[in-house]
């Protein structure tokens, strides 16, 4: 009788090794994906109080409400502008400018600016808090 002869090859040149072992390394790099996600993303529709956030919502219904009642709508449109400016003897300037339109209301744009001098140091800064 004849001994059959095979020819061994090492594991990892096998096809079915690699098929079996890919279901649980795309887990790990999706969990992986998943916790990086989790880490750097903002959890902003979680909400420290809930309860009290819960009572100022029909505040709003009803507020709502009221305006509906008397007809009052919201179509204005605020568009705001940033510039900044250098001038000759070295100061910088922030004007922000501001565009309110409602067709209803206006006959045309009204417009404002506000004009920022930025200080070299902090002596004009002086914060306090509120009582």
């Amino acid at each position: 009788m004849a001994i059959a002869k095979f020819d061994a090859r090492p594991w990892y040149r096998e096809p079915w090794p690699w098929i079996i072992i890919a279901g649980p390394a795309s887990a790990v790099v999706a969990g992986v994906a998943l916790l990086w996600l989790a880490i750097d993303s903002n959890d902003g529709l979680v909400v420290d109080d809930y309860y009290k956030e819960g009572l100022a919502i029909n505040q709003v219904i009803r507020r709502d409400q009221a305006a509906f009642d008397l007809r009052y709508r919201a179509q204005a449109v605020l568009s705001e502008y940033f510039d900044r400016f250098d001038v000759p003897n070295g100061d910088s300037l922030l004007v922000v400018s501001s565009e309110l339109e409602d067709a209803q209301y206006f006959t045309q744009p009204y417009w404002t600016s506000t004009h920022f001098k930025k200080q070299s140091d902090a002596s004009g800064w002086n914060p306090k808090p509120c009582e």
